[in-house]
């Protein structure tokens, strides 16, 4: 499995993308940035293939915990909505669990609860 960083998808809020290859097929990809008080938060995580056993799901959670650490900016963070629960599983599963919860209003006046989750 390879992971292939694109210069260019460096955006102007500080994300980078990644693209997740394996055996030539683009299986994936990802993206995260640093805030400015040194949190990592990962923004998305997409497996495009099937992933029995979140092989490939589990291989991006350690290369993200890889790129904290060399950055100084443990432990990882997620905000997710607390609807997803298919994700929200995922993650759980793969170490992380919730330390906050944030109330967000829509623009039809909706609220959203969004879960705070930080790796061990």
């Amino acid at each position: 499995m390879r992971f292939l960083l694109n210069d260019n998808h460096h955006d102007h809020s500080g994300t980078i993308r990644y693209t997740v290859w394996e055996n030539d097929r683009q299986v994936g990809h990802f993206s995260y940035r640093i805030t400015e008080d040194a949190r990592f938060y990962v923004e998305a995580i997409w497996v495009d293939a099937a992933d029995p056993n979140d092989r490939i799901f589990r291989a991006i959670i350690n290369f993200l915990e890889y790129k904290a650490a060399v950055s100084h900016t443990e432990p990882v963070y997620i905000r997710i909505h607390e609807k997803n629960v298919y994700l929200l599983d995922r993650y759980l599963a793969n170490g992380f669990y919730s330390i906050d919860t944030e109330i967000t209003v829509d623009d039809h006046g909706n609220e959203n609860r969004i879960l705070i989750l930080r790796n061990r």
